[in-house]
Formats: C-alpha cells, sequence, structure tokens
C-alpha cells in the first residue's frame, strides 16, 4: 500500500520517516485536543465561589498588614486582592451598623414625625414626636385613645388654620443652627419630667433623663393655597431611654394650641362652623 506525506501529500516509501519533498517528520501520533474545561454547574457565582482562593487565617493577618496595603495597587496577587476587598467590605457593614445603634433616626426625626403626621393628620404620630416608645405605649395603655376621633379633631383644626391659609394646610421646617444641650443641664432641666415619664411607664427616673439633646435654631413654614408664613423659633430635642423626641417645640408647640404665631388671633369675625 502506497505511503504519502502526512503534512504535504507526496508519495513516499513505505519505511521513510521523514518527507523527501517538504521535510516533515511522519509517523508522529496525533495529538489529543485539550478538552475545555466543564461549565460551573449553578452559574457565573457559583463558578466564582469555587475558584476562590481558599483562606486562612494568617492568610489574613499577612494581607492586612501596613506594607501590602500601601503596595495594594502594585499588587498582582488576587488573593491579597480578594481579601482586602472582603475585609473592606466588612468594616463599611459594620460602620452601618454600629451608626444605626447608636444614632438611630437622628435628632431631626422627632420633628420629621410631627410633621408627617399634621400634614397627613395622623395624631398618634405627632403624639409619640413628644415621648418615648414605652411612655407612649403606657399612655395608650391607660387611656385607650380614639385616634381616629383625635384625627378628625386635627382635621377640623386644620379646617380652621385653612381660614388664613386656603386649603391642603401642611407644615414645614428648616434646621438653620444647632447647639448640644450637656448633660447636666439636661438633667436639670428635665428632672420633672423624667420622674413623670418614669411614673407613667412605672420605670426608674435615671432611665428617663435625656442622655443627649441639641437646642435648634428652626424656620418653621405653615403653607396652604392662599398664603404661607414662615417663623423662627427655637425648638429642643432629645434622646430619652433611646428615643429621639421634641422636648420644647417651640413653634411646633403653638401650632397645637392654635396660638397667635399662626395669625389665627383676628377670627373673632368669622363663624368658625361655616369652615368645620
Amino acid at each position: 500500500m502506497a505511503k504519502f506525506c502526512e503534512k504535504c501529500g507526496a508519495q513516499l516509501e513505505d519505511n521513510a520517516t521523514f518527507c523527501t519533498a517538504c521535510g516533515a517528520t511522519q509517523g508522529q501520533p496525533a495529538q489529543a485536543a485539550p478538552q475545555q474545561a466543564a461549565p460551573a454547574q449553578g452559574g457565573a457565582a457559583q463558578g466564582f465561589v469555587a475558584n476562590m482562593p481558599k483562606v486562612s487565617a494568617n492568610d489574613i493577618k499577612e494581607a492586612m498588614n501596613l506594607e501590602t496595603i500601601k503596595n495594594l495597587p502594585k499588587t498582582k496577587d488576587k488573593k491579597t486582592i480578594a481579601i482586602l476587598g472582603c475585609a473592606a467590605l466588612l468594616v463599611i457593614i459594620v460602620l452601618i451598623i454600629l451608626f444605626s445603634l447608636i444614632f438611630g433616626g437622628g435628632y431631626k426625626s422627632p420633628l420629621d414625625d410631627f410633621c408627617k403626621g399634621f400634614n397627613k393628620s395622623n395624631s398618634k404620630l405627632m403624639l409619640k414626636a413628644t415621648m418615648p416608645d414605652d411612655v407612649f405605649d403606657a399612655y395608650v395603655d391607660e387611656n385607650d385613645p380614639d385616634w381616629d376621633d383625635m384625627d378628625d379633631s386635627l382635621d377640623s383644626m386644620k379646617k380652621l388654620v385653612g381660614i388664613k391659609y386656603g386649603d391642603d394646610v401642611e407644615i414645614s421646617y428648616k434646621v438653620t443652627d444647632k447647639s448640644e444641650i450637656s448633660k447636666s443641664k439636661l438633667k436639670k432641666q428635665y428632672k420633672s419630667q423624667a420622674k413623670a415619664w418614669a411614673k407613667a411607664a412605672d420605670g426608674s427616673t435615671s432611665d428617663y433623663y435625656p442622655t443627649a439633646g441639641y437646642e435648634l435654631e428652626v424656620e418653621f413654614t405653615i403653607e396652604g393655597d392662599d398664603d404661607e408664613d414662615t417663623e423662627e423659633t427655637t425648638v429642643k430635642v432629645g434622646k430619652v431611654d433611646g428615643d429621639w423626641i421634641i422636648l420644647d417645640g417651640g413653634a411646633f408647640d403653638s401650632l397645637t394650641s392654635g396660638s397667635s404665631s399662626l395669625g389665627l388671633d383676628d377670627l373673632d369675625d368669622i363663624d368658625i362652623d361655616d369652615y368645620l
């Protein structure tokens, strides 16, 4: 049987080990084609996890040293990059958790709740802005308030305010300045209030002294479809038993009492029933 060159096809002697035409070596076994790696089951995410470098406690210790961190932009070690990336993510998560635990909703949260409660005729939300949660719960247990009735009363008051400002009356605020109130001053100023809260919640007076507080300079605005007014007022907020609340409301108090700061002192000649 005739033999031909495996490369150029020239006819060769049966025992030829190379081609006399092109010089190609004959008779070498064909190399097997490299097998492709089977795709990881579960998609790219599982593949990424499967290919992550195994990390020991010692690896983490070495990766976290100052010299490694300084040279991070130059390093090509994927394991070091992965370790530092995970460590940075962990630090961010811990900081977010700590911030939430320490600061909660923040010192502005009771003002936000008060305004939201008024604008949505939610008397419950307004009241919660002025007392700690467990004191509020004790108040509800003892008085069993009719929230629907209280919301209706709030609606009626908003209609009264609307005589001056028009329909769709809403309130808003802007903090223009703040100063911290010392713990000793807070304890002195709110000693009697702490006792009252402790009595209402059947707790210890020491638990209801404000642990932090601010005196806020606030631009308080009330606005309707026809008119609006902005008043500068001072509001004190404090953190009591872990909750930020309004301690002294300034214009926020005058809103609920219907004082002259809302421009309601000149309504003697108006028939209120026409608006309620």
